[in-house]
Parts: C-alpha cells; sequence; structure tokens
C-alpha cells in the first residue's frame, strides 16, 4: 500500500483535474479487499486507490453518499433521497438499484452477498434478502414519541449480533440475525452517529457534542466516558483493539478502554470517517477535501493531496 499511496500522490499532481479538490465533502471510507480503499461524499463522487491506479467516479444524479459496505467483491452504495447503488467488481462500476425510499440513507451493512440492511431518516430501517433487489421494513420498538428519529449507524460482531444507533441517544440490539430488536438504554438524548464493537462484550458509540459511551456488557449498559472536546463526533473506527474517534475542528482521540487519548494532526477540517484496511494502513476523510493516511499505527498522519 505504501507503493499506491506514492502513486495516488503522483496521480494527483499530475493530472489536470485532481482527484482530490477543495469543494470534496467525503462522508464514508470501505476497504474492498486487502490493497484497495474506497472514499465516497458529495456530487455523487467515489474515489478508488488500488494495487496499480488511483481513479474517480461520478455515480448517475450526482447523490450525496453517505455510507459503503463490501462483502469480497460486491459493494452497495446509499446516500441522498434513497439513493442505492451496487457494485460487483470492488466499487469499479456501479449500477443504480431502485430505491427503496424516498429518504436519505445514511448507513449500509450486509452480512453476506444477500442479507443487509439500511437506516436512514424518519425511521427509516430496511432488510434484504436478495442483495438489494426488494427491501422490507424493521420492526424497531421505539419509546413513545420517537416513532420516526433518524437512524445513522448499524454493526453486527458477528452473523447473529447487531447495533443500531440514532437521534435522541436510541440504541436497539438484536442477537438473532435481525429478525427481533430489543432497546438498550444509552442514557443520553444526544444523536448517536456511529456505533461500533470490538468484541461482543466492549462497544462504543459517539454522537453530537462530543458524546462518547462505553459498554462492556454488550450494551445492556451504557456509560459516558469523558471525551476532551465538544465537537461533533460522526468517525470511529477499530486498530488493534484501540478505538479512533474523529469529529469538528480536527478532533481525532484514540480511546483504550476508557482511556481517552487526544492526537494531534495538522488540519481544523472536520472529521468524517476513520477506516484502518486489512494491510494496516489507515484513513481519515473529512471536509473541503480532506484525506490523511497513516502506515504507523496513526502515530503520524500524511496529506494525500496535490
Amino acid at each position: 500500500m505504501l507503493l499506491l499511496l506514492a502513486l495516488f500522490t503522483s496521480l494527483l499532481s499530475a493530472s489536470e483535474s485532481p482527484l482530490l479538490t477543495p469543494r470534496d465533502k467525503f462522508f464514508d471510507i470501505a476497504c474492498a479487499g486487502k490493497n484497495s480503499v474506497r472514499i465516497a461524499g458529495a456530487f455523487g463522487r467515489i474515489i478508488g486507490i488500488d494495487d496499480k491506479d488511483a481513479w474517480s467516479r461520478i455515480l448517475p444524479g450526482n447523490p450525496t453518499i453517505y455510507s459503503l459496505w463490501f462483502y469480497g467483491q460486491k459493494g452497495w452504495a446509499v446516500g441522498a433521497q434513497g439513493a442505492l447503488f451496487y457494485s460487483r467488481d470492488n466499487g469499479r462500476k456501479w449500477s443504480r438499484l431502485p430505491a427503496p425510499t424516498d429518504e436519505s440513507l445514511f448507513a449500509v451493512r450486509f452480512l453476506n452477498g444477500k442479507t443487509g440492511y439500511v437506516l436512514g431518516n424518519f425511521g427509516t430501517a430496511l432488510r434484504t434478502q436478495d442483495g438489494g433487489l426488494r427491501w422490507s421494513k424493521v420492526a424497531l420498538p421505539y419509546p413513545k414519541d420517537y416513532s420516526d428519529p433518524s437512524l445513522n449507524s448499524i454493526f453486527f460482531i458477528d452473523q447473529s449480533r447487531g447495533w443500531i444507533a440514532g437521534e435522541f441517544g436510541l440504541i436497539f440490539h438484536t442477537a438473532d440475525a435481525g429478525r427481533s430488536w430489543v432497546r438498550q438504554r444509552s442514557g443520553v438524548n444526544a444523536s448517536l452517529f456511529k456505533i461500533l464493537f470490538r468484541n461482543p462484550a466492549t462497544g462504543y458509540a459517539v454522537g453530537m457534542n462530543g458524546v462518547i459511551l462505553f459498554t462492556k456488557d454488550g450494551g445492556k449498559n451504557w456509560k459516558t466516558i469523558a471525551g476532551k472536546n465538544n465537537d461533533h463526533l460522526p468517525a470511529l473506527g477499530l486498530h488493534k483493539d484501540k478505538i479512533w474517534v474523529g469529529g469538528g475542528n480536527g478532533t481525532l482521540l484514540k480511546i483504550e478502554n476508557e482511556q481517552v487519548e487526544r492526537v494531534f494532526i495538522e488540519t481544523r477540517e472536520g472529521i468524517s470517517s476513520i477506516s484502518f484496511c486489512p494491510d494496516q494502513t489507515g484513513f481519515i476523510a473529512g471536509n473541503h477535501g480532506l484525506l490523511l493516511s497513516s502506515k504507523d499505527d496513526g502515530i503520524f498522519w500524511r496529506p494525500m493531496r496535490p
């Protein structure tokens, strides 16, 4: 991947139409195999970094893409106004699928090549069992007066156990591959943007105004841990048992158990996504074309720009 990053930087410098521009706003990063990464965001833009090249695609209709997911060579992308795309070649080419809803979709997750979920605005929670051609509504046990919250993140630790996080501090859990869901009490009312589990017991959720939640019993009990800032935190990643959190004003945090450490990076741009790929390369993406990479477990983050 190190040679690939050098290639990517050279392509940025040589191109008359740079792959990265200050106009770009990225929302998600997805690893697509050992040496491939996809970065998606506003205006339907997807940037790809592969073994031998780097490239950019504009998806039909130019919809903002909020979330990506890959299972083997298959990939899915979701975004504004129900945008749903499918790839069968590791994200190099995309086909638009029939929109399952008119609401914006903020998260996509597949358990295999057929069974997957999308989440979005106004309580949108849908499940497919045919790779995304047909969708059915997921019944979630909303508390009274919270029947249509924004649902922002979904995470499965295995084929059976998963969690959903969203507005008003809502967290839901399934232990039977999504056939039924129970509510877990987060103890906060802030919107939660991302949820992630290190193992079936240890999990984290992040959200508005610097909220960071931690559980060590699978979500039966959640507690707030000090995040040392009040910035919104939409980015959450995992690398070697350490949790990485990113947010507004260049906020970057590293968490081990309940200990939070602030990591300095040379940017004040908002961070939207953090991901570490199988070859251990880390990526950060965000506002105004922000794209950083790290090859040393996050000690140093270097900009990828023209």
